[in-house]
């Protein structure tokens, strides 16, 4: 990216990314097709960032735009969030906002809807559509569960946000011939007077008092307690101060969710508890993020190792158990250097994060947990062929002898 704009060599892949990124979200919000799973979405969109940080189709919100429903405008602002991927991108989120005090939700891995209330009285559903209209899909969403027709406060006026799900029971029961849970709700909703409706669910997160600034909430936390208190089913939440803490419950849930949350969830969001509303009115707000699970890596536990050797160096490689990466099943991951190992006591028994980008070895990038009575990896000492002293670094192993036959 140059002073004058694009860098013309790239003029060619920007447009690619372009047409392939809006055909992804087209095909999914008006048809519930997926063209491409999450993480090759992410990295495209990723990609276009870094070549074009202004373009656009990064600040498009996948429309609607089917005809079936009656066009609705939004009480409150339904734009996207900016993303993390990695531990590094939320750090640098986190110093910018390492002031304040945050929360910490489940991100919940749905379709975005808007229920609409007049004094306390449900009047309507919208979809997010292109972030200020969407669809009117009250005809389904009434049949949801989850949906509070009559609020216990009955001065409130606005919108209340969420997310139109179905949970893992009602999947495997009822819809097992969908892709996946997003999908299939995706696909109920846009029916016109879905039998089907019923199997919904909607949790909610945000909420929106529109009869001005005075009525309106100072904090998350009270919004939250206050969507709890007339008796929706709301996203889990906690309060974290310390990101090291933040990044160890996305690992975690990685890893957990299936067991724990009755629900799908793609990672968790970490908000300043502070509303700002001018803020929320951004298409991407700036002062909250996703912080996203990583789909081409998974946890396993590492069951024994070994030392691959190319030429003077000794790279520590992983036995682990089998899990599905990227299209194909893998048992084995590069331990990168001896500092993964040393800094985070890596052990045979620890349970692990496995990711594979690109490389054609999976490589080990974190530890996640490692029980008391696992075993210790020994390092080499000898070199195998010339039974010279092995130098052993911060982060390799190698044999200083020049006449090594190897």
């Amino acid at each position: 990216y140059s002073f004058y704009g694009v860098v013309p060599m790239y003029e060619k892949r920007i447009a690619e990314l372009e047409k392939e990124i809006k055909e992804a979200q087209d095909a999914y919000y008006n048809t519930g097709d997926v063209l491409m799973q999450d993480a090759e979405f992410d990295e495209k969109f990723e990609e276009l960032r870094k070549l074009d940080p202004n373009n656009p189709i990064l600040h498009r919100v996948g429309e609607d735009s089917g005809s079936a429903f009656k066009k609705v405008k939004h009480i409150m602002h339904m734009f996207s969030q900016e993303k993390a991927i990695s531990p590094d991108e939320f750090m640098d989120w986190a110093r910018k906002h390492q002031d304040e005090d945050w929360i910490v939700e489940n991100k919940c891995d749905g379709s975005s809807i808007e229920l609409q209330y007049e004094h306390g009285k449900f009047i309507r559903a919208v979809t997010r559509g292109n972030g200020e209209i969407g669809d009117d899909v009250t005809s389904n969403i009434i049949k949801a569960k989850g949906v509070v027709k009559n609020l216990r406060d009955t001065e409130f006026s606005g919108g209340v946000r969420g997310e139109v799900l179905l949970f893992h029971n009602d999947f495997d029961n009822h819809f097992k011939d969908k892709a996946n849970c997003r999908n299939a709700a995706n696909g109920i909703m846009k029916r016109k007077d879905s039998e089907e409706a019923h199997y919904l669910s909607i949790v909610v997160y945000d909420a929106f008092n529109a009869l001005g600034e005075a009525y309106n909430f100072s904090t998350e936390i009270e919004k939250l307690n206050w969507l709890k208190d007339q008796c929706f089913d709301v996203v889990d939440f906690k309060r974290i101060s310390d990101p090291k803490e933040i990044i160890g419950l996305r690992d975690r849930l990685s890893s957990e969710r299936f067991k724990e949350i009755p629900y799908d969830i793609d990672g968790i969001v970490i908000k300043c508890n502070t509303v700002d509303i001018k803020d929320c009115e951004r298409d991407r707000p700036t002062k909250q993020i996703a912080f996203k699970f990583i789909l081409n890596e998974q946890p396993t536990t590492v069951r024994g190792y070994e030392w691959s050797i190319a030429g003077k160096t000794r790279t520590p490689v992983a036995i682990c158990d089998p899990v599905y990466l990227c299209g194909t099943t893998v048992t084995r991951a590069n331990l990168h250097n001896l500092g993964l190992i040393k800094e985070n006591d890596l052990r045979v028994g620890s349970k692990v994060m496995m990711v594979k980008r690109g490389e054609i070895i999976p490589k080990i990038e974190r530890v996640l947990d490692t029980p008391p009575n696992a075993k210790k990896i020994e390092f080499p000492t000898l070199c195998e062929f010339c039974r010279s002293n092995l130098v052993v670094t911060d982060t390799k192993i190698y044999c200083p002898n020049p006449n090594c036959p190897e």
